[in-house]
C-alpha cells in the first residue's frame, strides 16, 4: 500500500504540477492518460484558480496550491493522507515560470492531438542532478498538452480539454473522510 501511496503522489506531481505551476494558471478540466513502468492509466483532471483535483479509479488527488498541499483521498475507506507540495514537484511541472528551470532548448513543431504544437527539451535542477523533459506546448491552451521523460520512463497527455471555471467543491476533503497518517517505519523497527 504505502508503494501505491508514493506512487500516486509522484502522478499527481507530474500531472498536477503543470497545471498548478502555470504563470497565469487556466481554469479548465480534461482527460490525461499517463504511461510508466507502473502501466497505463487514465485519470480526470479539474483546475481552478491554481488548485487541482485528479480522478483516478484507485484515489482522487487534491493539490491545494494556495496551501501548498496535497490530499490523497482513498473513497472506499474514506480517508485521505496529507503530503506537502516539495520542490521536486514543481520541476516535473514543466511550466516556463518555474524557479528550477536552468535550461529550455525548442526543438521544432510537432503533432500531438491532430493540432501541430511547439517541442521543448526542458531541463530544471533536480535533487542531485538535473531533470529534463519534452514538453509539447499549445498555442492555444496555456500549459503543455504533453510532458514525457527524456529517457522515456513516463509520460502524460491531456485530451478533450475543456476550458471554464470548475465548481469550488471540487478541491475540498469531502465531509466524513478521516485524516491517514503513514506510520514512521525508522522509529516503528528503533531505526532513530
Amino acid at each position: 500500500m504505502i508503494r501505491k501511496l508514493g506512487f500516486l503522489f509522484f502522478v499527481t506531481a507530474v500531472f498536477t504540477g503543470a497545471a498548478a505551476q502555470a504563470a497565469a494558471p487556466q481554469n479548465f478540466s480534461a482527460d490525461v492518460t499517463g504511461k510508466s513502468a507502473e502501466g497505463i492509466f487514465r485519470a480526470k483532471i479539474y483546475m481552478q484558480d491554481g488548485n487541482v483535483r485528479m480522478e483516478m479509479p484507485q484515489a482522487v488527488t487534491i493539490t491545494r496550491s494556495d496551501k501548498k498541499v496535497v490530499w490523497l483521498l482513498m473513497p472506499t475507506e474514506r480517508m485521505y493522507l496529507e503530503q506537502p507540495v516539495t520542490p521536486r514537484d514543481t520541476a516535473l511541472s514543466g511550466s516556463a515560470s518555474n524557479a528550477g528551470e536552468v535550461k529550455r532548448e525548442p526543438l521544432g513543431t510537432d503533432t500531438v492531438n491532430g493540432k501541430t504544437v511547439k517541442k521543448f527539451q526542458v531541463t530544471y535542477a533536480g535533487e542531485g542532478a538535473p531533470v529534463s523533459v519534452y514538453e509539447w506546448k499549445d498555442s492555444a491552451f496555456e500549459m503543455p498538452v504533453k510532458i514525457a521523460a527524456v529517457d522515456g520512463s513516463w509520460s502524460m497527455e491531456y485530451t478533450n480539454i475543456k476550458t471554464g471555471a470548475q465548481a469550488a467543491s471540487l478541491f475540498e476533503i469531502p465531509r466524513g473522510y478521516q485524516k491517514f497518517v503513514m506510520p514512521d517505519m525508522a522509529a516503528a523497527f528503533g531505526n532513530n
